[in-house]
């Protein structure tokens, strides 16, 4: 039992990078403040409505009558300036909370006139965490005060962590709410089918247009079976998507799938799981940062291949100086001066992505045909032979031949040839 809860210890505050959670901070936090914004006259307009159709629920269920319009619009401007400092990381320590706690009571007091709009609860829930982590230690206008960066640390996974567990806790206790709710009828499709009908109605009787595949599903209630349980499956199965990486692919893709269905079936948008943010804890979300290394060097290959050098050597310096020690960023600076003629440039970055990675092939294949070209015919064989030696290819034997063609080493040389065009020619 102990070594279990080692293990869970371990797994709860493994140490993330900071920027993913700062990542989420930025992104979770700039959904929820567009959505206040765009719904902010809204959120006033209840104080237009007449008393008898305030009925309130959840944190503000002890209300006893709506709130005045004054107080209403201080407490949705107050939400709208403490989302701006919670998406900038400015005075994070009240912002943070502040936007969280404001942010449940802005949509909560939205839901105390009607209907409960439950795609809201894992953005607050979201926030929560997010607000009340160490999710501004970077990638913030507070971090910029500090002298040290931030280290990759168990503050920073615990919140990512957590955040995980809410998400499969909402699709599981939704999965679980159906089979208490309605209980193995759920399972013949009848439910859902019924579900699907009331909504339909509902929408006529507002004057809204029936949705086709409502109609469709309707008639065609048999295709309401599978439905049933896929839709009971995905959410019971929520817990699989912590289990790794493609679990959580899957399972998400799965999840995101249901929400276009429901969508395309019933009208009904779940514009936060739509967006794909509300699964975005599952992953590396530091990999959508504008300055991660990884995809400035993606966006310079691109851009390379497009031939447009001088945007891409733009794009790896900078990647360079966020991480000079990045051995994709070196080789691939090394390919577009290659490509430029500028083979001195491009050997020197070869050489360096080769010292930093030295299992690296493709670097010391570039590296040979950048000193073939600079006639050091001696080190551009040595760079061939270790990129053989790591990674046997048929670019690597075709440039060898070449090398040793000029090195006037013919049965060499055709060896060479013979070699490549066995891997298939290059």
């Amino acid at each position: 039992m102990r070594s279990l809860l080692e293990k869970l210890d371990r797994w709860w505050y493994a140490p993330f990078p900071a920027l993913r959670l700062a990542t989420l901070r930025t992104l979770v936090g700039g959904f929820a403040w567009v959505y206040l914004l765009i719904r902010a006259p809204y959120f006033a307009s209840l104080a237009e409505q007449p008393e008898r159709f305030f009925r309130p629920v959840g944190v503000l269920a002890w209300l006893s009558q709506p709130v005045s319009a004054g107080a209403l619009q201080g407490v949705i401007a107050a939400a709208l300036l403490a989302g701006a400092a919670f998406v900038t990381g400015a005075w994070f320590r009240l912002a943070g909370p502040a936007f969280a706690v404001l942010f449940l009571v802005v949509t909560t007091y939205g839901s105390c006139f009607g209907m409960v709009f439950h795609h809201e609860n894992i953005v607050a829930l979201q926030l929560f965490v997010l607000g009340f982590s160490a999710s501004a230690d970077t990638r913030s206008l507070d971090a910029r005060r500090s002298l040290a960066p931030p280290v990759e640390d168990g503050r920073h996974g615990w919140p990512v962590r957590l955040l995980c567990a809410l998400l499969v806790a909402t699709y599981l206790l939704a999965g679980i709410a159906k089979l208490k709710g309605v209980g193995l009828e759920w399972l013949t499709g009848e439910a859902l089918r019924d579900q699907i009908a009331y909504n339909g109605l509902r929408k006529l009787s507002f004057g809204e247009r029936l949705p086709f595949f409502t109609a469709f599903l309707v008639q065609h209630a048999w295709l309401c079976l599978p439905l049933a349980w896929a839709t009971l499956a995905f959410e019971l199965g929520a817990p699989l998507a912590l289990l790794g990486r493609r679990a959580s692919l899957i399972w998400s893709s799965v999840a995101w799938g249901f929400h276009v269905a429901v969508l395309i079936t019933m009208s009904i948008s779940f514009f936060y799981p739509l967006t794909g943010l509300a699964f975005l804890c599952l992953f590396e979300a530091e990999k959508l940062d504008p300055d991660d290394v990884r995809l400035k060097c993606n966006l310079a290959a691109v851009l390379a291949s497009l031939g447009r050098y001088g945007e891409a050597e733009t794009k790896l310096a900078a990647a360079l100086h966020s991480d000079p020690k990045n051995a994709d960023a070196r080789e691939n600076l090394g390919l577009v001066y290659f490509k430029k003629g500028v083979y001195v440039d491009a050997a020197e970055e070869l050489r360096r992505a080769a010292e930093i990675d030295p299992t690296r092939a493709s670097a010391f294949l570039y590296l040979g045909e950048a000193l073939n070209r600079l006639n050091d015919l001696e080190g551009a064989m040595a760079a061939l032979k270790r990129s053989v030696e790591l990674q046997p290819s048929a670019r690597a034997y075709y440039a060898m031949g070449i090398v040793y063609d000029r090195m006037s080493q013919k049965g060499a040389a055709e060896t060479m040839y013979r070699k490549a065009e066995g891997m298939g020619g290059w």
